[in-house]
């Protein structure tokens, strides 16, 4: 989780970063429920054990999938979870169909060098 401070209100956003896949099969509404219960719990933990002066009411949960059906799937599984578990946490699901942003980062020096990094940060 990191937090994210909004230009216009000054208000801190917890925000975290998952990606919703099963390896070597589909990805099915277990899978989807079980990734949606263990990271809103830990959202809410973080935002429990926030000390200092970041601190943050509200998060955003921003998963990414390779296809829209996992994106249903997640979309009819969160509808299901419980008020509590749901709290105040914006969950955002962004489809790309990019397979290297699904796989593990590769510790051999030469495919980081080759510009396999899928994101790139956009300033405005």
């Amino acid at each position: 989780v990191f937090a994210v401070s909004l230009r216009d209100t000054g208000e801190i956003v917890g925000v975290s970063v998952t990606r919703a896949f099963a390896y070597n099969r589909t990805f099915d509404v277990p899978d989807a429920h079980k990734l949606l219960h263990r990271k809103l719990q830990r959202v809410l933990s973080s935002t429990e054990s926030c000390m200092g002066d970041v601190t943050w009411d509200r998060q955003v949960l921003f998963i990414w999938v390779q296809l829209a059906r996992e994106a249903h799937l997640l979309r009819a599984v969160y509808n299901e979870l419980g008020d509590a578990l749901r709290a105040n946490t914006m969950v955002i699901v962004a489809i790309c169909p990019e397979p290297r942003i699904f796989k593990e980062a590769s510790s051999n020096p030469s495919q980081a060098q080759q510009g396999m990094s899928p994101l790139r940060v956009l300033r405005g």
